[in-house]
């Protein structure tokens, strides 16, 4: 390698900043000292765009390093170079350090679904031949297990069963199937849901209702009330998969 010693030029008022391509940056001061230095360095590419680089600004290398002129390529990056000959200090782009953005908020939690009946247990119902009935019954020939099942009885007349669930404000969605229990009677039944003594929604099932998802708005309810009203030759009502979130 062709070496010649030259007298390194300022950079910027009289100072040399240096780039080195190793990632390590350093500021020599101009006392008059002679550097060894090779001008090897034939051309700046900078995100793809060749550098026209003055004669003042021509990269060299010395001691096994390759220094840039830092306004150049900082300039080429689209940062600003200032020089504040009080401190010594080269500031490329802002002054200021960037400040720290906020952490990211935490989201809640996604809602849990559970099964309805595991997760919050009646405690209090109608006790009797009204009394509600847990077993596998079928809906059009489609067996749903652990379903809920009023069984009405021409002989009991007009019946009203009911349970009651302490949500604690903790939930807000119920779903489940509603429907006919096969071999039942056509008559019209209904199902409500009452949340602290406000009628959250009522569903009505007949002979000709088919097993129909539905769910119920139950934010912020406390007590919540699920009401099966069986009138006489009435169809015996099914609530199916019932979940809770």
């Amino acid at each position: 390698m062709f070496k010649r010693k030259e007298r390194a030029k300022g950079f910027i008022a009289g100072v040399i900043v240096a780039i080195l391509l190793s990632s390590t940056a350093a500021v020599f001061a101009n006392t008059g000292s002679m550097l060894a230095a090779s001008f090897d360095v034939n051309h700046v590419v900078v995100n793809g765009n060749r550098l026209n680089l003055s004669e003042e600004e021509r990269p060299f290398i010395s001691g096994g390093r390759t220094f840039l002129p830092v306004r150049a390529i900082s300039e080429a990056l689209g940062q600003p170079v200032d020089w504040d000959g009080a401190t010594g200090t080269v500031y490329i782009g802002s002054a200021t350090p960037a400040p720290t953005p906020p952490p990211a908020p935490t989201p809640p939690p996604a809602p849990v679904t559970q099964a309805f009946w595991d997760a919050v247990p009646s405690f209090e119902h109608t006790r009797g031949n009204d009394s509600l009935v847990f077993r596998t019954t079928n809906m059009l020939g489609n067996p749903y297990p652990t379903a809920v099942v009023i069984n009405s009885n021409s002989d009991w007349g007009d019946r009203t069963a009911w349970t009651h669930h302490n949500l604690d404000g903790q939930f807000t969605t119920f779903t489940g199937i509603i429907g006919r229990a096969d071999g039942s009677a056509a008559g019209a039944s209904t199902l409500s849901f009452i949340g602290d003594g406000a009628t959250l929604a009522t569903f009505t099932i007949t002979g000709d209702t088919t097993p129909t998802p539905i769910t119920v708005d139950v934010s912020g309810v406390r007590i919540l009330r699920i009401q099966y009203d069986s009138p006489r030759h009435s169809a015996n009502i099914v609530l199916a998969e019932s979940m809770i979130r």
